[in-house]
């Protein structure tokens, strides 16, 4: 800490030791051999970034600064170069945008967001108008849904069991005055519902829970529900078996511990329903023929297409919808920041906007390539060369743009004029090989002729025409 409280030092001596732990990594990879790439970026994310992140809900005020967020920007650059083993000259805010990671001012805002929503779900954290407490109160302006209810909260401990879970595959005979409950959860693009079905009861329970809860939650619900509804009904003297086909919910509940609100609810309702029946949670599988499971699931989606009675959420809402709207939110206002920006005009050509489908076929290139292709995407060259890039990807679309490109560049016409009429086409492609041989290749910006990266191009997509040759 320094004197004025202003997290300078800290920053630095964060940028500090997390670039000692980036040093250690690079050991692994070299310009054109070593890991993968998605492996180096998984490397990065997780062990090199996570150290960097660590207690950003303190410090994440200071982000905001130009001069931290440049600071932020060259330490990031040096993953993003290890990444791909491009040249030192490759823009960083290209290479964000090609590897689809967000500027890390961005992420440590998105880190620390998830960070007080955990501790006050908990109770561990106060919202005030000033300081770093008062992240939630700005983020709820824009997103009032964050001050929905969340399910994670502390460690609370299931203890006093007096329930059997059994989640063996083994059949078992029913014993005299035994009741089987069939309880199931789905979810589809409608919402969340869940179902209860027991023939002997006559009980048929649909319930809607809305569009932000998870299968596993509604899983949960409906074993919840099964338990009031036979509480409500004053069975008693009955041997009680709860038949579900989620094994993560029987597991939670078998587990001495839990940081859920509706797995709390559950074991409570469980509890409570055991006081004047013995009661068995079993597992069975889904969709294997049986007629209670079946028509539980015809209940449950039922729910999904019905509305919710009542203000939303009905429940809970899991802690990792939570992520799911902040990662959007990240990636939204990486993609505003990069439609913005003046700068990477090549690059605008061939990933106008965030593309994580491209990314992901980049990432499972080999070094070399994606070295290739980075230099050549960010890189100041004609139109022409740019068109290489998109011929990797078959898209009626992208040839459609290289044929314009090829078209308008003037040097391609004029020098496959020259190259063509004094080689042919045999000559061109043993001189790109020699040059490719060149001890120097790798360290030039473009050591092949654009004739010969455009010849190739134009092979590449049939456009070999007399016109132009």
């Amino acid at each position: 800490m320094d004197q004025k409280l202003n997290w300078k030092k800290h920053i630095e001596t964060k940028i500090q030791r997390s670039t000692t732990i980036l040093t250690q990594c690079k050991r692994m990879i070299g310009k054109t051999w070593g890991l993968k790439p998605h492996i180096v970026k998984w490397l990065y994310e997780t062990v090199v970034r996570s150290s960097m992140t660590y207690a950003c809900v303190i410090w994440w005020p200071r982000t905001l600064l130009i001069t931290s967020q440049q600071e932020l920007q060259k330490f990031q650059r040096q993953a993003c170069l290890a990444i791909t083993g491009s040249m030192s000259t490759t823009p960083t805010t290209a290479l964000e945008v090609i590897l689809g990671i967000p500027p890390l001012h961005l992420r440590i805002k998105e880190e620390a967001v998830l960070t007080a929503l955990r501790l006050k779900s908990s109770g561990q954290w106060k919202d005030t108008n000033t300081g770093h407490a008062s992240l939630l109160t700005k983020e709820k302006a824009n997103h009032p849904q964050l001050e929905w209810l969340c399910d994670k909260t502390g460690k609370q401990h299931l203890m006093d069991k007096k329930y059997k879970i059994i989640i063996d595959d083994a059949e078992t005979r029913p014993n005299v005055n035994t009741v089987e409950v069939y309880t199931d959860g789905s979810k589809t693009n409608l919402g969340t519902g869940t179902g209860v079905y027991c023939p002997e009861f006559n009980i048929n329970i649909t319930q809607a829970l809305g569009k932000n809860n998870s299968v596993f939650q509604a899983e949960c619900v409906g074993i919840t529900i099964a338990a009031i509804a036979m509480n409500a009904r004053k069975v008693t003297n009955f041997n009680i078996n709860i038949c579900s086909d989620s094994q993560a919910v029987l597991k939670a509940l078998k587990k001495h511990t839990t940081s859920s609100k509706l797995i709390s609810d559950c074991h409570l309702a469980l509890t409570n329903l055991t006081k004047t029946n013995n009661v068995t949670l079993k597992w069975v599988k889904g969709h294997n023929g049986n007629t209670g499971n079946d028509r539980a699931d015809e209940l449950a989606r039922k729910g999904t297409t019905l509305k919710v009675a009542g203000p939303l959420p009905m429940v809970p809402i899991p802690y990792s919808e939570y992520k799911t709207w902040l990662r959007k939110e990240t990636r939204m206002s990486h993609d505003q920041s990069w439609a913005d920006t003046n700068e990477c005009k090549h690059t605008k050509q061939v990933l106008p906007r965030l593309d994580s489908r491209l990314t992901t076929k980049l990432l499972k290139l080999n070094r070399s390539k994606l070295k290739t292709v980075t230099e050549l995407s960010s890189t100041k060259i004609c139109n022409s060369c740019v068109a290489l890039i998109k011929t990797i990807y078959e898209s009626k679309q992208m040839v459609k743009e290289n044929q314009q490109f090829l078209e308008k560049c003037e040097k391609f016409i004029q020098q496959s004029k020259v190259t063509t009429t004094r080689l042919g086409p045999n000559e061109v492609e043993k001189k790109e090989k020699r040059r490719r041989r060149s001890p120097d290749f790798s360290t030039k910006k473009l050591s092949v002729s654009i004739a010969c990266i455009q010849y190739k191009i134009s092979r590449s997509l049939g456009m070999v025409s007399k016109q132009i040759f």
